[in-house]
């Protein structure tokens, strides 16, 4: 089922964009400050728009302004409830899951930022596949990868949802793809 969040979701792309193409340049801009860099972004747009509405004289050119006031509308929407969603519903410390394998080994797992960077988190993991990992979550910008890998097997990805940050117990698959 896909959520209100999932539906807001590209000017969360547009931020990590941003933040990317700013890392490129060395420049670590934190998520925080990119999402309200977009928004004062957008709300600039929104206001020339309003401007520009009054003087256009075209249907087509008025459909298109307010097809873009109204997108632009919705992004610094989605990024305020973002904002409000993380204040509401503060995130866990911690994430608990399984990794499911018929291998005999368990692979080793690594939390991951939007920028595939290694967010350093303590992980405890048991000859099960059982694990524990302890996070301090940052405002605005939560983990969104497990990364799973073991010695000559293909490094799997699992993409974390909102849910999984809100203390549901995820269930990873893992076989290993000769790499």
């Amino acid at each position: 089922m896909t959520s209100v969040l999932d539906i807001l979701s590209w000017p969360t792309q547009v931020v990590d964009a941003l933040r990317k193409v700013l890392l490129n340049v060395n420049v670590q801009l934190p998520a925080v400050l990119a999402q309200l860099l977009v928004c004062v972004i957008l709300l600039l747009i929104i206001r020339y728009l309003f401007v520009k509405k009054k003087t256009a004289e075209s249907g087509q050119i008025k459909l298109a302004i307010y097809s873009v006031l109204f997108a632009a509308g919705v992004g610094v929407v989605s990024i305020v409830v973002v904002w409000v969603d993380h204040a509401i519903w503060p995130r866990y410390e911690q994430i608990v899951g399984k990794v499911s394998t018929s291998d005999t080994n368990v692979p080793s797992i690594t939390l991951l930022d939007n920028l595939g960077n290694d967010l350093g988190a303590t992980v405890n993991i048991d000859g099960q596949g059982a694990f524990f990992i302890s996070i301090n979550p940052t405002f605005a910008d939560p983990p969104t990868t497990v990364q799973m890998q073991l010695s000559g097997c293909m490094t799997k990805y699992y993409n974390l949802q909102r849910s999984d940050l809100l203390g549901n117990q995820i269930q990873l698959n893992w076989r290993c793809d000769n790499g």
